[in-house]
């Protein structure tokens, strides 16, 4: 309902022509006008593109997020939900590169239900190639080597440089063949030797992002007068037919439960 009061960005829609992984994150860089620049934010680009994102409590340990289109109302979505307590920043900008990739691949001609469990591996396949060449292009990456990729101090700097884990651009270097197999299978006895699987060095210096457009158009709607958060749910019931918990509501839009709560009026007692 939202979008009855507040102008989104509009949802990408340009045809990218090519069903290539690497070619078509090379294609949308173009369209994007991003050059084989770092994208310092996943997220915002995202956002910035008409693509929704919201945090949710999954309660999976395997999947940091998931996406897919949803219809509200004759309005299409396209939905990425990331979850809130699986990832750091730099994991979270490959999920998110993830899950753009299966909306530029594979949204309009995949339905993922009736794929079976090879299909379904060569898609994720697919998005991860998709991600690794939107995130790390590869002769900028190439180029922006200045030690030895056998050091894992050096993925720590190339990290700080590109926004995406030391672990993402460990295989990146292997794809692209800057490091042989032996030499990926050294690495990744070192990252786990580190304990670097789930937090590797450096990630506690950048908070996760966090989505800014639900939140920020309820914040809008609330100083418009247009409405309150706590009368959210019940709107949504009879306008919708959609019957969401305020704990579900918060976590989609990004902000406190106690946004939902009525305010409580303190009754003098009688004389």
């Amino acid at each position: 309902m939202f979008s009855e009061y507040v102008e989104f960005p509009s949802l990408f829609q340009e045809d990218i022509t090519s069903k290539s992984p690497k070619a078509a994150a090379i294609q949308l860089r173009q369209s994007w006008e991003l050059g084989d620049d770092p994208i310092k934010n996943v997220l915002r680009l995202l956002e910035s593109h008409g693509i929704l994102v919201a945090l949710v409590n999954s309660g999976s340990e395997k999947i940091d997020a998931h996406s897919g289109y949803v219809d509200v109302n004759q309005h299409r979505y396209y939905v990425v939900l990331v979850d809130a307590n699986s990832t750091t920043f730099f994991r979270q900008q490959f999920s998110l590169a993830h899950e753009l990739g299966h909306f530029i691949l594979h949204s309009d001609s995949v339905e993922p239900q009736t794929l079976d469990t090879q299909e379904y591996r060569q898609m994720e396949k697919e998005a991860d190639e998709f991600a690794s060449e939107f995130l790390l292009p590869a002769q900028a990456f190439e180029k922006s080597i200045s030690g030895n990729l056998m050091d894992l101090d050096e993925y720590i700097r190339l990290k700080m440089k590109w926004y995406v884990a030391a672990g993402a651009m460990v295989h990146r270097a292997r794809s692209l063949r800057l490091i042989n197999a032996d030499q990926y299978l050294r690495l990744q006895k070192r990252i786990s030797a580190r304990g670097w699987r789930k937090k590797e060095k450096l990630d506690g210096i950048v908070e996760p992002s966090k989505p800014q457009l639900l939140h920020q158009s309820l914040d809008l709607l609330e100083s418009a007068n247009v409405l309150q958060a706590r009368e959210l749910p019940g709107i949504l019931n009879s306008e919708y037919g959609v019957a969401f918990p305020t704990e579900i509501l918060a976590q989609v839009i990004g902000v406190p439960i106690s946004r939902f709560k009525a305010d409580i009026v303190q009754l003098k007692p009688l004389a």
